[in-house]
This record gives structure tokens, sequence and C-alpha cells, in this order.
């Protein structure tokens, strides 16, 4: 026993038989009526001892998409079963397994598919950056450049509004959760510099609409030099900055 729970390699349901992964969930002689209910693996070798990997990797490369998921469901639902066994002492019928698999493979693709044409309204629908209001300054940024702020701090023209697309960085710095131990320092910097910005508001804005900011982290990854811009953009953004013109 360990934690009060059983650790013997003897099958529940045949104590005679050495348990495996593929004795439990395919091999066992208590399985024999499931077995035969399964027509679709009709003429699938296999072998008692073989590892479960092996079995399911043939079972890939012999079974179609829709028989290799009721195979997954149905091996699933049999571990449940030797659960209840083992922990609730628990005789589960395994006669109406393949049954109950069908059923439940046809509400979860019904399921799907009712999700993808929920969503596909929502797919059309245009998400763009909006330029700035009135005098304000505008800064788009990804997850890791609040250090642009740095540069703010020496160059204060107008009132500033940054926008990020991670919506937890923008979390933790508006005190909507409670900051991790791991970044509390990277938090603190950027609060202090946050206060000698006149900076009205962080908010969170689509990916979509953050496109060029996201680019140019990218680009930084793979760039060891400082590159600047004044007027002008790089190459890699031009597709995303064309995007974000009005018009």
């Amino acid at each position: 026993m360990n934690r009060g729970l059983p650790n013997d390699c003897v099958c529940p349901g045949s104590e005679r038989s050495f348990e495996t992964t593929i004795h439990a969930v395919w091999g066992c002689v208590r399985l024999k009526p499931l077995r035969k209910e399964c027509g679709f693996m009709e003429g699938f070798h296999w072998k008692q001892f073989m590892h479960f990997r092996e079995f399911f990797i043939s079972c890939i490369n012999c079974l179609h998409a829709d028989q290799l998921a009721l195979l997954c469901i149905i091996l699933w639902r049999v571990w449940f079963l030797r659960n209840q066994i083992v922990h609730s002492n628990k005789k589960g019928d395994v006669h109406g397994v393949v049954n109950w698999s069908r059923a439940f493979l046809m509400k979860y693709q019904g399921a799907i598919a009712s999700c993808v044409l929920r969503e596909a309204p929502v797919q059309q629908m245009s998400v763009r950056w909006n330029p700035p209001t009135g005098d304000m300054y505008k800064v788009n940024v990804d997850a890791s450049s609040f250090t642009v702020l740095n540069s703010l701090e020496t160059r204060v023209w107008c009132q500033a509004e940054i926008e990020s697309d991670t919506l937890g960085v923008v979390n933790l710095i508006n005190g909507k959760e409670t900051p991790l131990a791991d970044i509390g320092i990277l938090l603190c910097d950027i609060s202090d510099l946050l206060c000698s910005v006149p900076i009205v508001v962080v908010s969170f804005v689509s990916r979509k609409a953050n496109m060029v900011a996201h680019t140019l982290a990218k680009m930084g990854l793979t760039s060891s030099d400082d590159q600047f811009w004044l007027e002008n953009y790089p190459p890699d953004v031009e597709s995303c900055v064309l995007a974000d013109m009005p018009g």
C-alpha cells in the first residue's frame, strides 16, 4: 500500500493474471465480450504482453479517424470501470461500454460542431489598431516590451496611453491580480516608471490590433543590435502598418 492505494500488479478482474496496461484496458478475460462488440477491430493482431504504446501505434496505422476516436473512448471507459472495481469494489458491466462510447462520441462531435457554428460570426469581425484621440500619445507594446517606459521618461511630450496584447501583464500592472513572486521586482520597476510618466491608462487590446508591436518584438528575438526608426518602419512590419491605416 502507498498512501492508502493498492500497488500490487494482480488484475482485479482475474486474480491469476499479471496486470499490464494492455491487459487492464483490452486483454483481460472479462473484456472478451467487449472485444467481440468492437467489429472495427476484427483482424487486428495484438499480444497479451505487448507494450501499450506499440498497441496504440498499431491502432493509429490501421484504423480510420472515427474508429480511433471510438476506441479511445472505449479504453477510457474500461479504465474507469476497472478503477471502480479497485477503489470502490463496484462491479462494472462491460456489455454496455461500446454503445455508451458511441453515444458519448456522437454528443462530443455534436458539441464541437455547435461551437464552430457559434464562433463563425466572431471570426468575421474586423479588429484593427485605432489611433489615439486628441493630444494623446499611444504606445503599443508586446508582453516583454514595457521597458519602452525608460525612453518615455526622458521625452514627456504629452499624456500617453499604453496598450498591450497580454491580459495577464495588464491585470498585474493595474492591480487586478496579486503579483507573483518571480516577477514582483519587474512589476515594481514598471510601477515606478508609470509614476514618473503622465500615463492615463494601461489597457488590454487584442493581438490583431497590436500586430506591429508583436511583429517588432519577434524581430528583436533574433537581433543582437539596437535598431531605431524615425518616421519610418522596417519592411517586416509593412503589411501590418498598411492594415492598420484608415481606409
